[in-house]
């Protein structure tokens, strides 16, 4: 967060409008910005927070700001509006770096629930984090967290033969993504079912080291599908076996 400085932020911000495409994570006029997506009778609204930067924040003038909660009483501070939202998600960067502990997070978690979320998304570990869900403290629903869903577009460098290397060094391959489908019933009521699909972030520093290949190359994420085949063999049972233990 903050890689580019303030900068960097409003061109990125006039990127995604330049696309047509709607941004959250930022503050505005002293306003937490949102967006809202309207789908099947539903008005979903997203929010973009950080709990750390990778550079101070410069205390002058601008434009745009940072929704920067450092710590337990910070959070304390947020509210999320809610005023016509049907369901509320909260992406928020924290934790520490290659770690699986959510000790601290959990109590982050619950103070992002009662400022409004109803369903929280953690990432900068670049691994594999538990998924809970916890009660809400609004209607004793049960909303998942998603601690950390591990890396996308990159995996860190790593070298790693699956099957062979030790199982820690594939940590920032594996990864998951998430569908979330939500209904509501005769009443209104909403209830999510959540379906985890793991995948496979390769690349072919192997090949560049061992100079097969001269470039570098983080290809696309691949599916592991025992039913189908998708980028499966008897070595990704092992990390399909890994990926379930990361998130338990």
């Amino acid at each position: 967060m903050l890689d580019c400085g303030y900068t960097g932020i409003q061109q990125t911000l006039t990127a995604i409008s330049n696309e047509g495409l709607i941004a959250t994570g930022y503050i505005k006029d002293g306003i937490l910005q949102f967006a809202d997506i309207k789908k099947n009778g539903f008005i979903i609204r997203f929010y973009g927070i950080t709990m750390l930067t990778n550079f101070s924040l410069l205390r002058k003038q601008r434009t745009y700001d940072i929704p920067l909660y450092s710590d337990t009483n910070s959070l304390k501070n947020l509210h999320l509006n809610r005023d016509g939202a049907d369901y509320v998600i909260v992406s928020i960067h924290w934790g520490k770096e290659y770690s699986k502990s959510i000790k601290y997070l959990e109590k982050c978690a619950r103070l992002i629930e009662s400022a409004g979320a109803d369903c929280i998304v953690g990432h900068h570990q670049h691994v594999l984090a538990p998924i809970r869900r916890i009660v809400s403290s609004r209607n004793s629903e049960k909303i998942p967290v998603f601690y950390g869903l591990g890396n996308l577009l990159g995996n860190m460098d790593s070298r790693y033969w699956p099957g062979y290397s030790n199982a820690q060094k594939g940590s920032s391959r594996r990864s998951v993504l998430v569908s979330l489908t939500l209904k509501k019933d005769k009443d209104n009521k909403i209830s999510d079912v959540i379906k985890i699909h793991p995948v496979w972030i390769h690349n072919n520093l192997n090949e560049v080291i061992s100079k097969k290949e001269k470039v570098r190359k983080v290809y696309p994420v691949m599916l592991i599908n025992p039913d189908n085949g998708t980028f499966y063999n008897s070595n990704m049972s092992n990390e399909i076996r890994y990926i379930q233990r990361d998130i338990q």
